[in-house]
């Protein structure tokens, strides 16, 4: 393989890698204080991203304000979610909460086609190419971008959950609900706190995806997928492993597919399937992931 493609599938890589990385960080962060997997996270992430696309797509709004105006909208939405389907069931057994999402994705995932219709939306934006490396590669402005708020996301994440008195509050919940409790932590708070994190973070890369390719209600399922993956594969519960995890998925999926075996390569339409492979494979050698610990 000559360095120029395989730098060039490398960067795609990292680029998907980002996207799926901040989608693993709320998931992360949800099932470590809640302990339950939200499995309409990656609904959560399209509903962002087409709440975005309302203001600076419809309406003709700048970018910031329409980022600021849709997470707004965004965060409605979760609080409403939070206090009338997973409020109510928050001390049932886990598998109760985990069907509650299953079906409030497939809600999500119809209220979007019946609002905005099943075709592809794509943003109306300028796209500037770079060239690096004496022209080896190309990158466009938009995908300079996701290199760069996706890392700035994770070390804000790190640092609030670190020195933030909020972060550690969750930290503590995380650790032990019922003592945190006894302390005067305001758990349910925390938890909603939690909530909008991770719908933050959904929407976010939910709106970076569709930047850099299109905007579609059927991503939900793919962001769940991966995102879901991602967290297994770095080790449940935790967010370096969910962030390193993420990164894995997508260079993967797209170093695989590069990769011609004799005289066949795989078609990019199993992309999908090859970043599972890839998961089956670490997995089978290490099932705890990366970061797991076993219990």
């Amino acid at each position: 393989m000559e360095f120029d493609f395989f730098a060039k599938i490398l960067l795609n890589g990292i680029i998907a890698g980002s996207v799926y990385a901040v989608l693993s960080l709320g998931l992360s962060l949800l099932y470590g204080v809640l302990r339950f997997v939200n499995l309409a996270h990656g609904e959560i992430a399209v509903i962002g991203a087409y709440s975005f696309y309302t203001f600076y797509g419809l309406l003709g709004w700048p970018l910031v304000p329409s980022f600021l105006a849709g997470m707004a909208a965004l965060f409605l939405i979760i609080l409403l979610v939070e206090k009338f389907t997973f409020l109510p069931v928050r001390d049932a057994p886990t598998f109760i909460p985990l069907i509650v999402s299953i079906g409030l994705g497939i809600l999500f995932k119809n209220l979007l086609i019946l609002f905005f219709g099943s075709y592809p939306r794509a943003f109306d934006t300028s796209t500037t190419s770079f060239t690096l490396f004496s022209d080896i590669i190309r990158i466009t402005n938009i995908q300079i971008i996701i290199l760069v708020v996706a890392p700035v996301l994770m070390a804000g994440l790190w640092a609030f959950l670190r020195y933030h008195k909020f972060g550690k509050a969750i930290r503590a919940i995380s650790d032990n609900k019922e003592v945190s409790a006894l302390l005067g932590i305001p758990v349910n708070r925390i938890v909603t706190l939690v909530f909008l994190i991770s719908a933050f973070l959904a929407g976010t890369a939910g709106i970076l995806a569709a930047f850099d390719t299109n905007l579609h209600p059927n991503l939900g399922t793919v962001f769940t997928i991966k995102s879901f993956a991602a967290v297994i594969l770095g080790g449940i519960g935790s967010i370096p492993g969910a962030v390193l995890g993420g990164y894995v998925i997508g260079i993967a999926e797209n170093l695989l597919i590069a990769i011609p075996f004799g005289h066949y390569i795989i078609p990019s339409g199993y992309k999908d399937a090859v970043a599972f492979v890839a998961l089956l494979l670490i997995l089978y050698i290490k099932p705890t992931g990366f970061f797991g610990a076993r219990q």
